[in-house]
């Protein structure tokens, strides 16, 4: 469990010493003989991630199965809260295609350069908004992970 981007394991015989109840969308919590009451607020567009609000304070939390930690592991995650600035390398691979040049404006989707790795083609997408400052590779050069792909400004 991920809560203010701290990581915490919670095991099965802790999950079984605290009773809860659900009140009208809100939680009742007793554990170690303390009692509180909790809101848990989700974003159905994200599914996985959410918070929950306890007294005063308000907890963020993200649920990650298997494959979003091998995921996370290969650095291939990417938020969309990220800010757009140089688009890197996820992983090591071969540029198949560019399809910006510089100078142009791009927006939050769209397709900047494919990138083949593993023998799967990965097209990279803009995160957010910006101007294409530079490019510093060319089709079928081989780049490393977290390589300077494109420079925005």
């Amino acid at each position: 469990m991920l809560i203010d981007d701290k990581e915490y394991h919670v095991s099965l015989e802790d999950v079984a010493k605290i009773d809860v109840i659900e009140i009208d969308k809100s939680y009742h919590i007793i554990h170690n003989n303390k009692s509180l009451e909790a809101h848990a607020f989700t974003d159905h567009s994200h599914p996985k991630t959410g918070s929950v609000s306890i007294g005063h304070n308000q907890y963020d939390y993200e649920i990650m199965d298997k494959v979003d930690q091998q995921v996370d592991a290969m650095g291939l995650n990417v938020k969309e809260e990220d800010i757009l600035t140089d688009v890197k390398a996820p992983m090591p691979g071969l540029i198949i295609d560019i399809m910006v040049q510089v100078g142009d404006n791009i927006t939050a989707g769209d397709s900047l350069l494919i990138l083949e790795a593993m023998k799967m083609e990965n097209v990279l997408k803009a995160s957010g908004d910006g101007v294409v400052k530079s490019i510093n590779y060319n089709k079928s050069e081989s780049v490393e992970k977290g390589a300077v792909l494109i420079e925005l400004e």
